[in-house]
C-alpha cells in the first residue's frame, strides 16, 4: 500500500542530525532511487557519536519534481550519546579520598577543643553559616538558574542541586591556607553535613517541581554519612595524636600547609582531566552563572558576618563555608535520580562552578603569603 501511494519518479532519502556537535552522520547521508526501490531495498547510514549529548536524527523522503526536491515524508529518531565509563575516574576518587583523610588527620593535630567548645557555647558564627548556606545558597542557585538557564532544565537542575548541598571538606583546607578560623570551619562543615540530611530533601521538595517536571530525587544519605565519617574519624585521630604523641603532632603541623597546597593542586588537575568530557561542553553562560553563585556566596557570607561583628578569621571561615559546597553529594544525587546522558548534562554547571571557585581562592592565598 505504501508503494502504491508513491508517485512514479525519482526519490531521495536523506539522513541529517539536528545537533552535529553530539552526533553526526558518518559518510554519505543521501541516497537516490526510483519509486520501486524505496520500500524494496535496505539502506544503511552510520550515526557517529561525537560528544556527550542528545540529537534528533531526521530521515526525510523527497520526490523530484522538475528541478526541485519536494518532501514526502519525515521521521525523527532520538539519539543519546553516552560517555564511556573510565576506571581512572574511580581510582582518582579513591586516591584523593586517602589524601583527604591524611590531611584531615593533620588538621586534627592543630585543632583546639577549648576553642571549639567556646564556639558551641556561643554559636553565633555557626548559626550565621547555617543560614547563609541553607537559605541564601539554595535560593541564589534557584534564582540564578532561572535567569541564566531559562531554556535548559538540565543545567538549571544541576546548579540548584549543588546549591542545596552541604559544605565540603575543601572549605576547611582553603580556610587554613587563607588564615581563617579552622576550628570554626571544621565545626561548621560537620554540622552543615548533618543538617543537610534534612535541609537538602526539604529544598528539593519545595522547589524541585519548579525546576523539573515530576522529580524523583534520590537523596544520597549514604554519601553524606561517608563524608561525615571521612571528616570526623581522621580529625579524632589527629586530636588523639596531638594529646598522646605530641612529637608526631608537631611533624603534622609542619607538613600541613605544603601538604594542603599539593593536595588542592592534585584535586584541581585530576578533576580537570577526569571531567574533561564535561568541560568540552562549557559555554560562557555556564562560567558566568557559576561565578555569580560562588561570588554571591563569598560576599553574602562575608557581609552577614561583618554585620554581626565577627572577628576577621571567622568572617573568612563563614564566607568560604557558604560558597564552597560538596560537589560529590550533588554528583551522586544526579547519577542516582536521572538517566544518562541527562545526569552528566546536569553536572555541567556543577563542574563549571568548581572551575571558577579556584582562581579567587588562589589569589587570596598568594595575597595572604605576601602580607602575612
Amino acid at each position: 500500500s505504501d508503494l502504491k501511494s508513491l508517485v512514479s519518479g525519482k526519490y531521495q532519502i536523506s539522513v541529517t542530525s539536528d545537533n552535529e556537535k553530539a552526533a553526526k552522520i558518518d559518510g554519505n547521508n543521501t541516497v537516490e532511487m526510483d519509486e520501486s526501490e524505496v520500500f524494496a531495498k535496505n539502506f544503511t547510514f552510520t550515526v557517529k557519536g561525537v560528544i556527550l549529548g542528545k540529537a534528533n536524527i531526521i530521515i526525510r523522503l523527497k520526490r523530484q519534481k522538475y528541478s526541485e526536491w519536494i518532501q514526502v515524508r519525515e521521521k525523527t529518531l532520538k539519539v543519546a550519546v553516552l560517555r564511556v565509563k573510565n576506571p581512572l575516574h574511580q581510582y582518582f576518587t579513591i586516591f584523593v579520598g586517602i589524601l583527604v583523610c591524611i590531611n584531615n588527620i593533620n588538621i586534627g593535630c592543630i585543632l583546639d577543643l577549648k576553642v571549639i567548645r567556646d564556639v558551641l557555647r556561643r554559636p553565633i558564627a555557626p548559626i550565621i553559616g547555617f543560614l547563609c548556606q541553607f537559605l541564601f545558597m539554595p535560593l541564589a542557585s534557584f534564582g540564578l538558574g532561572k535567569v541564566f538557564f531559562a531554556h535548559n532544565n538540565a543545567w538549571k537542575l544541576g546548579l540548584f542541586v549543588l546549591g542545596c548541598s552541604p559544605g565540603g571538606i575543601g572549605s576547611n583546607f582553603w580556610t587554613l591556607l587563607v588564615d581563617g578560623d579552622v576550628n570554626l570551619s571544621v565545626t561548621m562543615t560537620f554540622f552543615s553535613t548533618v543538617a543537610a540530611l534534612g535541609m537538602m530533601p526539604l529544598w528539593l521538595f519545595l522547589l524541585g517541581k519548579k525546576v523539573v517536571d515530576n522529580p524523583n530525587f534520590v537523596i544520597p544519605y549514604l554519601n553524606m554519612i561517608i563524608s561525615l565519617l571521612a571528616l570526623t574519624i581522621p580529625i579524632v585521630i589527629g586530636l588523639l595524636i596531638q594529646r598522646y604523641k605530641p612529637k608526631w603532632g608537631e611533624i603534622s603541623k609542619k607538613i600541613l600547609h605544603p601538604f594542603t597546597v599539593i593536595l588542592l593542586i592534585v584535586i584541581i588537575l585530576g578533576g580537570l582531566y577526569t571531567h574533561f568530557y564535561i568541560i568540552q561542553l562549557f559555554e560562557w553562560i555556564v562560567i558566568f552563572a557559576g561565578s555569580s553563585v560562588v561570588w554571591g556566596g563569598f560576599l553574602f557570607g562575608a557581609l552577614v558576618s561583618i554585620l554581626f561583628q565577627l572577628p576577621r578569621k571567622q568572617v573568612i571561615a563563614v564566607s568560604i563555608e557558604t560558597a564552597l559546597q560538596n560537589p560529590a553529594v550533588a554528583f551522586v544525587l544526579l547519577q542516582t535520580s536521572i538517566a544518562e546522558p541527562d545526569a552528566d548534562l546536569a553536572a555541567i554547571p556543577i563542574v563549571g562552578q568548581m572551575v571558577v571557585t579556584g582562581p579567587p581562592l588562589w589569589t587570596l592565598y598568594i595575597l595572604t603569603l605576601i602580607f602575612k
